[in-house]
Order: structure tokens, then C-alpha cells, then sequence
């Protein structure tokens, strides 16, 4: 009669069970955080477009292609004399029709005849008067606002990725003048294989290279990954360089020293097993 052999049971058996299952576990999150994914692409940034706001003549240009700017800064001026040479008229109408309100409300107050005898001040009267002043002020209002909007200034900080303008020209409304890329917080986008994808998820960490700047890397994290493959004619197109088929992805960059700048070719590894925010 053959004997059996029991299976262990016990304390220490039980221990070293879960042991054996600790050690599957972190075999597999090492194998994980050991898988990349590289991939290849454009360094890109949020922009701003600039346009003239009405025909306009350039009478400044204080920025070139390429410089660095602060929001509130001034790119450049314009002129228009139909806007600037009416606003001394307007202001004047302006105080015209104040001291004209303040007249008849004195008058009215006090009940006596204003000027002539026969002129009694109304409430009705003053009440027009007060409908004139509020229209002389819209209409200084808007022409002031439109006079400022003749200094052209930069909404962002950032960098001025291409001036359209040069000094002593004149532009139709909408012209473009300037557009401003936001290099502070620059992004990689590139495309990766449908087969791929599905390893990648926002959050995952990512170590990116450009070819510009040597060895030196920086750190990004997947911010976005599309859910539709494009082909090479998508991101002509939309305007862009990233060519080749698959599915898009934006890694959003850390760029210390603003040194990432747009339409630079960089390239990426991207741990597909390490999400941003993990315990390293």
C-alpha cells in the first residue's frame, strides 16, 4: 500500500505561501516599471495669435522674431487718426454736457427760473439731460478703448514665435501681427503605434531628449493619450510637422531655464509601468 504525501500546513507554511506570492508580485511590478516605450516627436507650446484690430497704419515695431516677453509688454504701435483725432472732440462734449446737467439740477432744486424767466427747469428736463451725458461718456468710453487697443501688447509671456509686421506699413482688421508661443509650459507631440497604445495612460512617467541640446534630458508626464489613429496628412492639415500614422500623445514638459522651444525634434521614453504621483 503506497503512501501519500500531505500537503505542508501550519505557520510556517502559511508564511512561506505568502512569501512566494509577495515575490510573483514584485517580479511583476519590476518587470512593469522596466518597459519603455520610446517614441519620437516636435516640441510644441500653446500659442496666441495677435491681429490688428481695425486698419491700421504700424508706426512701431519694439519686438523682433525670437525675443522673449512678459505679459503687458508692448510689441508694437499703431495709428489711426480717425480714432485718436476724436477724442479731444469727445471729451470736450463730454464736459459740455456735465456742466450743462449740473446747471439744470441746480436749477431745479432751487426752484427758480434758469437763464430766462419763461425757461423753467423740468424733471424731465433734467432727466434728458442726464440720457445726453450717459451718451457722450459711451461714446468717449469706446473711442478711448479703442485707442488703447492701437498699442499692441503681449497677452502671455513667452515667446515671440513669429512677427508678421514691420514699421511704416498698413494692415487690414485681423491681419495677423504676431504670434506668441507659451514656452513655459511646453509639450512633446508625437504618435505612437495602435499596437503600442494601449500600454500608455495619463499620468505615466517620461524621460524626453533633444536633439538640440545634447545629453541633457527633462522630465515629463503623459498628459493626454487619443483615442483615434491619424495618418501623416491629419497633422498637415491641422498645421503641424508630426508625420507617420498612430495614435497621438502629449507628454506636458518641465523646461527649467525655458530652454525647450517649439519645432524642436526631441525624442522620449516613457515607463509604462510608473504613473506620476507613485512612491518611487
Amino acid at each position: 500500500m503506497s503512501s501519500k504525501r500531505l500537503p505542508a500546513s501550519g505557520p510556517g507554511a502559511r508564511a512561506a505561501a505568502i512569501c512566494l506570492v509577495l515575490l510573483q508580485v514584485l517580479a511583476a511590478c519590476d518587470g512593469e516599471r522596466a518597459t519603455t516605450i520610446e517614441i519620437e516627436g516636435t516640441i510644441e507650446a500653446d500659442q496666441v495669435l495677435l491681429g490688428a484690430p481695425f486698419d491700421a497704419r504700424v508706426a512701431e515695431v519694439r519686438v523682433d522674431e525670437g525675443a522673449a516677453v512678459t505679459a503687458g509688454q508692448v510689441l508694437a504701435v499703431l495709428e489711426q487718426p480717425s480714432v485718436t483725432g476724436q477724442l479731444p472732440l469727445l471729451r470736450a462734449q463730454v464736459d459740455s454736457a456735465r456742466t450743462r446737467l449740473q446747471e439744470l439740477e441746480t436749477a431745479a432744486a432751487s426752484g427758480e427760473p434758469l437763464r430766462l424767466p419763461e425757461q423753467l427747469v423740468s424733471a424731465e428736463a433734467v432727466q434728458e439731460q442726464r440720457t445726453r451725458v450717459r451718451g457722450a461718456e459711451a461714446a468717449l468710453a469706446a473711442a478711448e478703448l479703442m485707442d488703447a487697443m492701437l498699442v499692441v501688447t503681449a497677452p502671455i509671456t513667452g515667446i515671440v514665435q513669429h512677427r508678421a509686421v514691420d514699421p511704416d506699413t498698413t494692415v487690414d482688421q485681423g491681419t495677423l501681427l504676431f504670434r506668441i508661443a507659451r514656452v513655459a509650459q511646453p509639450y512633446l507631440r508625437a504618435r505612437v503605434p495602435a499596437s503600442l497604445a494601449n500600454r500608455l495612460r495619463p499620468g505615466a512617467r517620461a524621460t524626453v531628449r533633444v536633439d538640440a541640446l545634447g545629453d541633457r534630458t527633462f522630465s515629463g508626464v503623459v498628459a493626454r493619450v487619443g483615442d483615434a489613429v491619424h495618418d501623416g496628412e491629419d497633422a498637415e492639415r491641422a498645421g503641424g510637422e508630426q508625420g507617420g500614422s498612430g495614435i497621438e500623445v502629449r507628454i506636458e514638459l518641465e523646461n527649467p531655464g525655458e530652454l525647450l522651444i517649439p519645432g524642436m525634434s526631441a525624442h522620449a521614453e516613457i515607463a509604462t509601468g510608473e504613473i506620476a504621483g507613485d512612491a518611487p
